[in-house]
């Protein structure tokens, strides 16, 4: 029928490694930061405080989101004993706190790990910040 031979200019593709993503973001953050600042836009990185923690914002600029936290924060059903209750709540409002989300992202993160009667119980009830929540 054809000619089979392989074609002769064939191009590996290697992607980078994590480490070289991480430098590359790290370098492009502190690009654009030096950008904003000439620009009288300095960008904005500290932590949201207690106030503005419960607002949406349009955008927050330095959130970060763990790799693999099924492995951090287990499943909570709801038949866990109150202890064990109060671990999860505080795993999850330290992982939440050092990884500075914002509510909408805690409640669904929250909402990803509840299962069963958890899960059924959360879908009845409405939460306007992350304190209505906690309580």
């Amino acid at each position: 029928m054809g000619d089979h031979t392989p074609p002769t200019n064939i191009q590996h593709i290697q992607a980078p490694t994590y480490n070289e993503l991480f430098n590359l973001a790290q370098s492009l953050k502190s690009r654009l930061e030096l950008l904003e600042k000439n620009a009288g836009n300095p960008v904005t990185t500290q932590p949201p405080t207690q106030q503005t923690e419960n607002s949406v914002p349009h955008t927050y600029s330095d959130y970060r989101m763990l790799p693999d936290l099924n492995r951090t924060v287990p499943e909570f059903t709801g038949h866990e004993s109150s202890c064990a209750a109060e671990d999860w709540l505080s795993t999850v409002d330290a992982l939440a706190g050092i990884n500075n989300w914002p509510t909408p992202y805690r409640l669904q993160f929250v909402k990803s790990n509840m299962m069963n009667a958890a899960r059924s119980w959360y879908h009845t009830e409405v939460f306007t910040d992350w304190s209505d929540f906690k309580v």
